[in-house]
């Protein structure tokens, strides 16, 4: 390394040099001839050197300031991609037909949906006696890249902090952040500290462990620690090379009503709102328009604003929401305007939130106000609310959790009504829980208290039982049920229940049977000497490129497992068997998680000896309600044992490299020139059979044998020996 020293003594290191170790940079270099940039060590802050003229050495000392801050990301980094569509759709079916006394009634419900590439069409329609009524048509399609979702059709809005939820028919078009379930959105914590040498860094979260990192000597940064949400320790475990331990603690708060500083998120919608959802297949009333934008300005505050457009006026409001890390609260306050052309005029709201969350007390209270004259989208003009207020509590306590709420509303009509709630639960031991409520509701002209107690019994992973007393102006009311829930495969469960008093008393019993195609229930009620009855099928179907496959109901994601054409093997979902291979080797997963990596394995020690398995593990990253192939190629094969010599009679030496032509993957010699190799079936129809084998002994020409149909059914059972030529 080169160091120049000027007439004075001082010494100057070059960049390059500096960089190298990680060094701090002052603002001031020189330039020394021809020679690149240096600069004056004594600029350094926390280092210094001494020079031995004598040997020509230098000996430089620098602490953890001098260097640059070595940051590190522990969240999870960019998740794959999801795999395009493959080419298929999938159909949904809840049926039911319902007798009670004299009447009778069929109803359906159906959920289907078409995808390919990018792109995903869904349709839902109840069917009432023979009567459709379509529900929802929708088409998505994600931008995984800029975690942004399109959508057309009929959906939900995005209400932002102070809007309305509504359903609408139109275009919607915003992030997405389901597309990135490792994305930490929420405002993480960072910690620091400095490494003496390198070291190993374990990041722990209300005593787990959830990250690991290596980083460099000198001072270094954690980003995007993986905090849950609520309050909590987190805690930087540091160790070095040479075993030495140092530990970093800090407090967090996280909530997901603060964003990442400097992350956006924002969504635009325009349509018309839907009514009579369930009622009427097309009946669309108001148009609209709407847009919401938030940013994280600060790493402690969030920022929102929402501007709502209709014929005849508009609404636009803002939102801040801040942490108070010293008291793990957040605050939140929000303002709105809107203006109207009609008689409603010109309205204000105002509302102000806080949520304290400490790890022993959650606190949440939140009080909201607005003018007569205030609209904005999803306003009923027959129920105006002019006020809100609402506070809830919980902490644990006598080994249990109580909790307490309280919710007033007032509407425009001077009308109040206010419930308030008391509730108590409590494990006395494994299998036994407890608990207590007590409402009591307020209305301008009546108030009404009513108490609950009730025990469940857990007898094992699938039995319970629950026994509940209750009481309601002046009248009590005992329920009873007893329940062997039916198994996550195939199997068969029932539920027995008996109420008594409050009025007519009510017996039911059910019994529910699961199949792999779908699943069957059975209900029967007797009350006030009436009997019903219900019967019930529910279950899903699919198609990926060709056939059709049962399920007893598709969720967010599925898949089409292709095991060869071997029947009967085991398919495992993050090692839980989920599915069998049918007769055709194909097998239905469902309840995949939609953008999130999925492990799909089979059990290779049940495979037939004639087939070949590459790999025994699938990771698939579909997207939402959309299905995904999933091949395990197995094509059939003949195992020959050979000995191959080379042009001198020698055996050939081990760890040679052997390729059969049209197999992927290679062979290798092991000792005494012996090889295993797997050669493919050919079918008969087939005339031109034979196969082309190479090896490539090291540092020598490779040789080549031509093996007929012949010859390798000759070599079944016994060493086919082969030598050089």
């Amino acid at each position: 390394v080169l160091f120049l020293q000027d007439g004075t003594g001082h010494v100057f290191a070059a960049i390059d040099f500096l960089t190298r170790w990680n060094m701090r940079l002052p603002p001031q270099t020189t330039a020394l001839g021809q020679d690149p940039h240096y600069v004056d060590l004594r600029l350094i802050p926390g280092l210094s050197y001494q020079v031995d003229a004598r040997n020509a050495a230098i000996s430089i000392t620098a602490n953890g300031e001098a260097f640059m801050p070595n940051p590190r990301d522990a969240g999870q980094g960019a998740s794959a991609a999801p795999v395009p569509y493959t080419p298929g759709g999938f159909l949904n079916y809840d049926l039911s037909a319902t007798h009670a006394g004299n009447d009778a009634s069929a109803q359906a419900l159906i959920s289907a949906g078409v995808f390919a590439g990018e792109g995903l069409l869904t349709h839902s329609f109840v069917l009432q006696n023979a009567t459709p009524t379509r529900l929802f048509t929708t088409y998505q399609t994600d931008y995984f890249a800029h975690m942004k979702t399109l959508r057309i059709g009929d959906m939900v809005n995005t209400p932002g902090a102070w809007g309305r939820g509504v359903l609408f028919g139109g275009v919607q078009y915003g992030t997405n952040l389901a597309l990135r379930p490792d994305f930490l959105a929420q405002s993480a914590p960072a910690l620091s500290g400095t490494a003496l040498l390198p070291s190993t860094v374990d990041v722990y979260v209300n005593n787990a462990l959830r990250n690991q990192q290596n980083v460099e000597a000198g001072p270094f940064t954690i980003h995007n620690l993986p905090v849950v949400q609520g309050s909590g320790e987190v805690a930087l475990v540091v160790k070095d090379v040479l075993g030495r331990e140092q530990v970093i603690t800090q407090q967090f708060l996280s909530t997901p009503t603060l964003l990442r500083e400097g992350l956006v998120q924002a969504s635009f919608e325009a349509g018309a709102l839907r009514q009579n959802m369930g009622l009427a297949s097309n009946d669309y009333g108001e148009p609209f328009a709407a847009t919401t934008y938030r940013k994280g300005l600060l790493p402690r505050t969030t920022a929102e604003f929402r501007g709502e457009l209709q014929p005849g006026g508009a609404t636009a409001g803002a939102s801040v929401a801040t942490l108070l890390p010293q008291i793990s609260s957040v605050l939140e306050a929000t303002v709105a305007a809107s203006g109207r052309h009609s008689l409603a005029g010109t309205g204000a709201l105002a509302s102000l939130g806080y949520s304290l969350v400490g790890q022993t007390m959650a606190l949440n209270a939140r009080l909201s106000a607005q003018t007569d004259s205030f609209r904005q989208i999803g306003s009923d003009a027959n129920h105006l609310q002019h006020s809100l207020l609402s506070l809830q509590w919980v902490r644990p306590w006598a080994g249990g959790t109580v909790s307490a709420n309280y919710v007033q509303r007032r509407t425009q009509a001077d009308s109040t009504v206010a419930v308030v709630n008391l509730a108590y639960g409590k494990r006395l031991n494994n299998r036994v829980v407890a608990n207590a409520a007590l409402l009591r509701t307020l209305t301008d002209n009546e108030s009404t208290i009513s108490a609950t107690l009730g025990l469940t019994l857990f007898i094992d992973a699938n039995q319970f039982a629950s026994a509940a007393m209750s009481a309601l102006a002046g009248q009590s009311t005992a329920y009873a049920d007893y329940q062997q829930s039916a198994p996550w495969g195939q199997g068969t469960g029932y539920r027995l229940a008996l109420q008594e008093g409050g009025g007519p008393g009510l017996q039911q019993a059910s019994v529910t049977d699961h199949h792999t195609w779908g699943s069957l229930q059975a209900e029967v009620a007797h009350q006030a000497a009436t009997t019903s009855a219900r019967v019930t099928a529910t279950g899903g179907i699919a198609t990926l490129g060709h056939g059709l496959h049962f399920s007893r109901g598709l969720g967010q994601s599925f898949a089409v497992v292709q095991v060869g054409d071997v029947p009967n093997i085991a398919v495992y979902l993050e090692n839980q068997e989920v599915a069998r291979t049918g007769s055709n080797g194909a097998a239905l997963v469902n309840n995949l998680r939609a953008y999130e990596a999925n492990r799909i394995t089979i059990d290779p020690l049940v495979l037939p000896m004639e087939v070949s398995l590459r790999s025994m593990e699938r990771t698939v990253v579909p997207r939402n309600q959309g299905g995904v192939q999933v091949d395990f190629a197995l094509p059939r094969v003949r195992t020959i044992t050979l000995q191959l010599r080379e042009r001198d009679g020698a055996a050939m030496p081990a760890w040679t490299r052997v390729v059969l032509q049209g197999n992927a993957r290679p062979f290798v010699v092991g000792q005494r020139g012996e090889a295993s190799v797997e050669v493919p079936r050919i079918p008969k129809e087939i005339s031109a059979s034979f196969h082309s084998l190479t090896a490539y002994p090291p540092g020598k020409p490779p040789c080549i044998w031509q093996l007929t149909e012949h010859t390798v059914a000759a070599a079944a059972g016994q060493m086919l020996a082969l030598q050089c030529e």
